[in-house]
């Protein structure tokens, strides 16, 4: 179980990654040439949205509340990293544990960061 759960701590370290350029410096950043309009956060506000235009109303069926993960990367990713935290809690069932290899996922982020920022 501590393997899936480093698995986990990987997958979530590179999914706040993610999260950060989107919202950050997308434009900069290796994601760059990837469709705006799902993977920077600012250009895919009106995902959620018909047309764009929130007055419209939800583009579908709870586009802008429980299933807003599937508008955008941002939302996306954020959850998963969510998630896989979580599950690595559950899993490990350690907290001592967990704390302990809490910089090795901060190391991860910085270092998936990097790579993805530098062109």
């Amino acid at each position: 179980m501590i393997y899936i759960s480093i698995l986990l701590l990987i997958i979530s370290a590179i999914s706040k990654s993610i999260c950060d350029i989107s919202e950050s410096c997308f434009s900069t950043s290796k994601l760059s040439s990837l469709n705006p309009n799902f993977w920077n956060k600012h250009a895919s506000a009106g995902n959620k949205w018909k047309n764009g235009d929130k007055s419209q109303g939800e583009k579908f069926l709870f586009s802008s509340t429980i299933l807003v993960f599937l508008t955008d990367a941002w939302h996306l990713f954020d959850v998963i990293r969510d998630l896989s935290l979580i599950a690595a809690i559950i899993l490990t069932n350690n907290i001592w544990l967990l704390i302990a290899i809490y910089p090795v996922r901060q190391l991860l982020f910085q270092i998936t960061y990097s790579y993805l920022t530098k062109k």
